[in-house]
């Protein structure tokens, strides 16, 4: 809960808008230096006004998009496999969120988009390739179940998929790691492919490797590059990506600085 807490306070739009009043009210209660209070506010504020523009957004999302690696196609992944050497052995797939909602027709937990769309593209590999697939996600907070029970479900119901293992206990990208690491080497894997979205791979794979795990990349559901422009101006809420890149930018240093990756 309190890590819920802080990643909100610590994010934009958020934490941009909490840092400028903080250094405004600094000012008008005539704390010291007033002029460098007032600075912060403004880069604050200017930062904010950056984030709220699709071209600014977009080069942050290209940014770890580029990291990703290619795309991991079927064919590329059968190729693998008929190769033989250093072929991947599991798919891992990561939950990216699940709702509680009573008026589901199939049940009061469904998987939020995000989710769903790293279910469809693991679904893909593991109907062409028979590889055993992992399902990777904890109880979120305030829910009576967790991401990688909701997961497996959708799978087998509606994507025709049995989840092997079901990691049902992290709360994070670093517990998701090293809690299917042990899943895994507990039956003699070491080499996986990982889906994930593409902005997520860079940090989510590093993890991975740094828990001993050898990834291949199958990055989905890519939000920028080519097709995915948008104009200058956006209107209506924040722009989601803005906040999803600043995520990741955080957590890598978190991570780093922590002696996770």
């Amino acid at each position: 809960m309190l890590r819920e807490i802080a990643w909100q306070f610590l994010l934009p739009p958020n934490g941009l808008v909490t840092v400028a009043a903080l250094a405004a009210a600094w000012v008008a209660f005539g704390g010291r230096r007033p002029r460098g209070a007032a600075a912060v506010a403004l880069v604050s504020l200017i930062t904010l006004a950056l984030l709220l523009t699709p071209p600014v957004t977009g080069r942050l999302v290209d940014l770890l998009e580029e990291r990703a690696g290619l795309p991991l196609d079927v064919a590329r992944l059968q190729g693998m496999l008929a190769d033989g050497s250093g072929a991947p052995e599991a798919i891992v797939v990561l939950g990216g969120g699940i709702r509680e909602d009573a008026r589901e027709p199939d049940g009061r937990f469904s998987p939020m988009p995000r989710t769903l769309e790293r279910l469809h593209h693991a679904a893909r590999l593991a109907r062409a390739s028979s590889l055993p697939v992992l399902v990777s996600g904890g109880r979120p907070v305030g829910m009576s179940i967790s991401e990688a029970e909701v997961m497996a479900t959708v799978l087998a119901g509606d994507l025709g998929v049995v989840a092997r293992w079901r990691e049902d206990r992290s709360p994070n990208t670093d517990a998701n790691a090293r809690r299917s690491a042990e899943l895994l080497n507990a039956e003699g894997i070491s080499r996986i492919v990982l889906v994930t979205h593409a902005y997520h791979m860079w940090r989510a794979r590093a993890v991975f490797e740094a828990n001993g795990l050898s990834v291949v990349a199958a990055p989905t559901a890519y939000l920028t590059g080519r097709g995915a422009s948008s104009g200058w101006l956006r209107t209506g809420v924040f722009d989601e990506r803005a906040w999803l890149a600043c995520h990741e930018f955080i957590g890598w240093v978190w991570y780093r600085l922590t002696g996770s990756i």
